[in-house]
């Protein structure tokens, strides 16, 4: 049976961090980018740690996961202002 789960995470208070999306097992993470800033992504499986820029105003599917956890985030311009991210849908 396929399921969601409507998850929310806030950017780190230094801008400079990653954040670790919340723990949630998932086949896929799907993402809107409605904060007004781009956003950075982390694979933490990737070996080689290849950051993902999403753009404000678009969506992007992370897929090929097992946790929604498999994902960091953080500001692109790495500023202080935290913002949260409030359409991510996790989906197993």
């Amino acid at each position: 049976m396929i399921s969601a789960k409507f998850l929310q995470v806030q950017t780190s208070a230094d801008g400079a961090s990653f954040v670790t999306l919340p723990s949630q097992p998932a086949i896929s993470v799907d993402i809107y980018n409605g904060t007004g800033t781009d956003l950075t992504f982390l694979h933490t499986t990737d070996a080689d740690n290849t950051e993902f820029v999403l753009p404000s105003g678009l969506a992007f599917s992370f897929r090929g996961i097992t946790n929604a956890n498999q994902l960091k985030v953080k500001r692109t311009d790495e500023s202080a202002t935290q913002v949260t991210l409030k359409s991510v849908e996790a989906i197993r």
